[in-house]
């Protein structure tokens, strides 16, 4: 329910993920698992880039949550 709560929160405003924050990822994901980032990307496969795009753009619906909580 969380994930879906976040998603919708996501589309409604309309967060974009450019191709350098995926690079940027792609370049941390490597580094904790020491391997070059052309590997990384090569063993994850384009089909799978997009979940990176979409995790991304997640972390950017939770820190707007977050950013814009009211408390009371």
């Amino acid at each position: 329910k969380t994930r879906m709560i976040v998603s919708k929160i996501a589309d409604q405003e309309e967060f974009e993920v450019s191709d350098d924050e995926v690079k940027e990822q792609l370049e941390k994901m490597a580094q904790q698992y020491g391997l070059e980032v052309d590997k990384l990307a090569e063993m994850i496969g384009p089909e799978n880039l997009g979940m990176i795009s979409g995790d991304i753009k997640m972390s950017k619906a939770v820190d707007y949550m977050y950013e814009n909580a009211l408390i009371k």
